[in-house]
Parts: C-alpha cells; sequence; structure tokens
C-alpha cells in the first residue's frame, strides 16, 4: 500500500503543475531540435532550427524556391531549413552530397517515391535507400549513361527540342489566352497534335 501512496503523490503533483510539466517538455524538444545534431553551426530562420512547422508553413505559402533563394542571399551557400533539413546553393556540394560510398544516407523522401505492390514496397535506382541494392542496379544500366551513349542521343534531343519550340510557337505564341502548361501536356499525349 505504501507504494500505492507513491503513485498517488506523483500523479497529484502532475494534475497539480501538468501546464510547467507540459512547457518544460516541449522547450525540451525545442532545445534538442535546435542543438542535437550539431547543425546549429549553419545560419537560417531561428523557428526552421526549432520545428519543421516553419518549413510546412512555407511549402504552404507555394513559394519555397523564392524562400531559399532570399534566404541564401542572405545567409550563404548553406542554409538551415529545419532541425535536421540544410539546403545546399553551391552546386560543387553535388558530388560530396550524392556521390557513392560518401557517408550519406538518402532521406525518407526517396521511399515516399517508391511504387507499392500488396502492400510491399518496390525500390529502384532511383528511389532506394539501399547503397547495395543501389550499386547492383546501376551496373546493369550504367552502359546506357556512358558518355558514349549519351553523344548518341544528342540528335534526338535536338529533333524534340526543336519540335517542342515549333508547335509551342504555333499553337501559343500569338495566343491571348497563353499556354496552360499542364493541360497542354496532358491533351498533347492524349491526341498527340505534334
Amino acid at each position: 500500500m505504501k507504494g500505492h501512496g507513491v503513485t498517488d503523490q506523483v500523479l497529484r503533483l502532475f494534475l497539480e503543475h501538468w501546464l510547467l510539466v507540459f512547457g518544460t517538455a516541449v522547450l525540451a524538444w525545442l532545445l534538442r531540435n535546435r542543438y542535437h545534431n550539431g547543425l546549429n553551426k549553419y545560419p537560417g530562420p531561428f523557428l526552421a532550427s526549432l520545428t519543421d512547422w516553419w518549413r510546412f508553413v512555407d511549402v504552404y505559402r507555394r513559394r519555397p524556391d523564392i524562400t531559399h533563394q532570399k534566404l541564401h542571399a542572405k545567409y550563404g551557400s548553406v542554409v538551415r531549413l529545419g532541425p535536421n533539413c540544410l539546403s545546399f546553393s553551391d552546386p560543387r556540394a553535388m558530388k560530396t552530397i550524392y556521390g557513392l560510398n560518401k557517408g550519406f544516407i538518402k532521406s525518407d523522401f526517396y521511399v515516399v517515391q517508391q511504387a507499392v505492390a500488396k502492400g510491399h514496397s518496390l525500390p529502384s535506382l532511383f528511389s532506394t535507400t539501399d547503397n547495395d541494392f543501389h550499386a547492383q542496379f546501376r551496373r546493369c544500366v550504367n552502359h546506357a549513361f556512358a558518355m558514349s551513349a549519351l553523344v548518341q542521343y544528342e540528335p534526338f534531343v535536338d529533333n524534340t527540342t526543336k519540335l517542342f519550340l515549333k508547335q509551342t510557337e504555333r499553337l501559343f505564341a500569338n495566343n491571348p489566352d497563353g499556354c496552360d502548361f499542364t493541360r497542354w501536356l496532358q491533351t498533347s499525349t492524349a491526341s498527340s497534335p505534334i
């Protein structure tokens, strides 16, 4: 019975001071977000370092690209956009970030892109987070992306680009309504006016 009394006392104290306990827990969570991974050394909006809600609101406003450009102009080539999120504007960082066996693990963003069949994820070359799977799959298609193969594709890309620009000019250059590009792409694949 004595142990039961301690539980009652702790519960009573918690109920009396729930606001203080809740506030302390929230403050501890925010401080952990700000300092946990050592990303606090990178500049960015203060609220972004505390919670991903800042980024959610920015994306909800539908122009995060403009926000990112302004932040990079203000803070430099590396900007903190969330507790665990950095944005890089220097193209030289790509080789370090996306290079093979560089120690960086792909985020959950890639898993979301995986197809699902019968309740199971189907990773692909682009959506897998498993480096071994990626390396094995990449060996199968490496030849298609070799420079010698890419040079052979160039005339096809040039012709397709010229045709696309010609059709765009014919259909929309003098059209006062402009072009609903998304709708045009959807209808052009269905009816193929090209």
